[in-house]
């Protein structure tokens, strides 16, 4: 991980595959990042589905045991 990424303000491009739960709607869906960019985050769903985020939406997931 870059040093000089602070995961609560930014996300950087070596977080391209990191799990997260993102906000859509009301509740927290499971995703994984896809791409970084300086207008938003690209996840890609559980489910499939693409869509673009803003960092604020973000949460790490929890690891699975």
């Amino acid at each position: 991980r870059d040093s000089s990424c602070d995961w609560s303000s930014d996300v950087c491009s070596s977080d391209l595959g990191t799990s997260v739960t993102v906000k859509i709607g009301k509740s927290p869906m499971p995703a994984t990042i896809t791409d970084v960019s300086k207008d938003g985050v690209q996840v890609q769903l559980d489910t499939g589905m693409v869509v673009k985020v803003q960092v604020d939406n973000l949460r790490l997931a929890r690891s699975k045991r």
